[in-house]
């Protein structure tokens, strides 16, 4: 492969991964990854517009095995992005959101079968139908037209390449998100454990106050796996009663935050003494 291209992918692999490393928030990452992937798209596509290949296999292996690889990153970002800013809020939705989007996988992969098994079993015979550019191909799809808008610049199966190779990071993620899901109350405490000692109804107070204050994941997590999550941490049953005791604390005649007022307090209260 010439000098640009071993430029080109030697300097986007590092670029990207110092991207990575910058982000632990996924809508963050994605936000910051689809320009960068884009603008190294646009840059590969106008070198691409002018290039000739030397040899079919050189040009079969850049389509085979080179624009997929960036490819299938843009696609994964723009779709981790959309699907992240929809999914549902409960823990039980979440889950059956996640689980669908494995089985529209599924479907993609069933729909495109005899081309999946031909990626899947690293077959060559059909290459150059496939991956080279001198046979007639339409475009098909509607996702991202960035990266097929241009028959000089793309080929009839390369796209789908990249899609499968997006599909398979898609199902990594997705499967890490249920087990997360899974285990989000599983704590791995270690030593004495710590018991809630105060009332009930002050840590239901506390649980409500720190929900609406969307404290814990940019307030996309449900009230229920919160009050679940802090009762198995401070071993008190927490979660069958809090929308009564909500209601309790509702019903109080004066003082309703009276737990956290008195957090307040304390807090205050004990900075006087140590500034004394």
């Amino acid at each position: 492969m010439n000098a640009f291209c071993l430029h080109f992918f030697a300097e986007l692999d590092q670029e990207y991964h110092a991207i990575l490393k910058s982000f632990s928030d996924i809508i963050s990452l994605a936000n910051k990854m689809i320009p960068f992937l884009e603008s190294k798209i646009k840059h590969l596509h106008s070198w691409l517009k002018k290039h000739i290949f030397e040899t079919q296999d050189e040009e079969i292996y850049f389509f085979k095995e080179l624009k997929p690889k960036l490819a299938s990153k843009l696609i994964y970002y723009k779709t981790i992005l959309k699907m992240e800013c929809h999914v549902p809020n409960t823990k039980m939705l979440k889950k059956e959101y996640y689980q669908q989007k494995i089985h529209e996988i599924d479907w993609y992969n069933k729909q495109h079968k005899d081309f999946f098994e031909y990626y899947r079993s690293r077959a060559s015979h059909k290459d150059q139908e496939y991956f080279l550019r001198s046979h007639v191909h339409h475009n098909t799809s509607d996702d991202c037209q960035l990266l097929n808008y241009d028959s000089r610049l793309c080929t009839t199966q390369d796209y789908n390449i990249a899609k499968i190779m997006s599909n398979d990071l898609l199902c990594v993620y997705l499967e890490n998100r249920l087990d997360e899901l899974e285990n989000s109350c599983k704590l791995p405490i270690q030593g004495t454990p710590i018991n809630w000692t105060a009332s009930k109804i002050d840590l239901v107070e506390l649980v409500y106050a720190l929900h609406h204050q969307k404290v814990f994941n940019g307030g996309n997590t449900d009230l229920k796996e919160i009050a679940m999550y802090m009762g198995k941490m401070f071993n008190i049953e927490l979660e069958e009663n809090i929308y009564r005791s909500y209601l309790d604390i509702k019903n109080r005649k004066a003082n309703r935050t009276k737990f956290l007022n008195s957090l307040s307090e304390n807090l205050n209260d004990k900075m006087l003494d140590d500034e004394a």
